[in-house]
């Protein structure tokens, strides 16, 4: 994954407080211009039942700063695994 600027429908929506510490994640369910227009989806503490709801309509102990991490793409993913598997001595025939 990498950090994005941009929402897009299906990317990881993490929420960190002022002191930038994790407090909260999401997918992203609908991406929108307007964020009080994007819908997120997420699981609240104990409560068992994953709730969609509107990005900011957390509470407010789930932060005040979002960053939005989108998924790698198929190319991206193999080449990563590749250099991974590389560093682990594994080698490939030509």
């Amino acid at each position: 994954m990498r950090v994005g600027y941009s929402a897009i429908k299906n990317c990881l929506v993490l929420y960190f407080d002022d002191k930038k510490k994790l407090q909260h994640a999401a997918i992203l369910e609908k991406e929108a211009p307007d964020e009080d227009a994007r819908l997120a989806r997420s699981r609240w503490g104990d409560f068992k039942a994953i709730l969609t709801h509107k990005l900011w309509h957390i509470p407010d102990y789930y932060g005040t700063k979002i960053k939005y991490y989108h998924p790698l793409s198929t190319k991206e993913s193999e080449t990563y695994f590749y250099e991974f598997l590389k560093t682990q001595g594994v080698t490939f025939a030509s």
